[in-house]
């Protein structure tokens, strides 16, 4: 026991030693500027609250929250869809190469992986699923597809699909307003 805080208190004094002698700042993590996390500005662009409707195609909405967070240094997008419920779900958008990657941790219990397909209209970003650890796309119930409309600075509209046994169960849509 008195080992633990002897090697704790020999940590926390170098610690010290190295903030107070500067080399903890010259320390810094250096990386190459990444051109492609470009590709993340859309989404950046969205950082904030939203509030709106969500709900199946074709049938009646509900209130819907999601939040947008940049972070690990501008390298990531945090989406946080149903705060608070026992519905929440975290989406994590990031650069992959001049695509993105996402990986959707879903109320349902599992994570798909999705990755941009081409750009079609320059305010819209498609996402297709690709093979995921503990997901059988031909069996598992699964996100399996999403697509993100930017309509103006304000206003976002998202669709998210979702598979059963190897085909689409529903759509999921979301219509969201910038909280000001």
């Amino acid at each position: 026991m008195n080992r633990s805080i002897t090697i704790l208190a020999v940590l926390a004094a170098l610690a010290g030693n190295l903030t107070r002698s500067g080399m903890a700042g010259d320390m810094k993590h250096e990386h190459a500027a990444v051109a492609a996390t470009s590709a993340l500005d859309p989404l950046k662009s969205l950082e904030g609250e939203w509030t709106g409707k969500a709900g199946t195609k074709g049938q009646e909405m509900q209130d819907a929250t999601v939040i947008y967070r940049v972070t690990a240094n501008g390298t990531v997008v945090m989406e946080t869809l149903f705060s608070g419920t026992p519905h929440e779900m975290v989406t994590m958008y990031t650069a992959d190469g001049n695509r993105i990657a996402l990986a959707h941790y879903c109320s349902m219990g599992n994570q798909p992986r999705m990755v941009s397909r081409a750009r079609g209209a320059s305010n819209e970003l498609a996402f297709e699923f690709v093979p995921t650890p503990g997901i059988d796309a031909r069996k598992d119930m699964h996100m399996h597809g999403a697509k993100l409309t930017i309509v103006d600075p304000d206003h976002l509209r998202s669709e998210w699909t979702q598979f059963d046994k190897g085909k689409v169960a529903n759509v999921m849509m979301f219509e969201f307003a910038r909280k000001k």
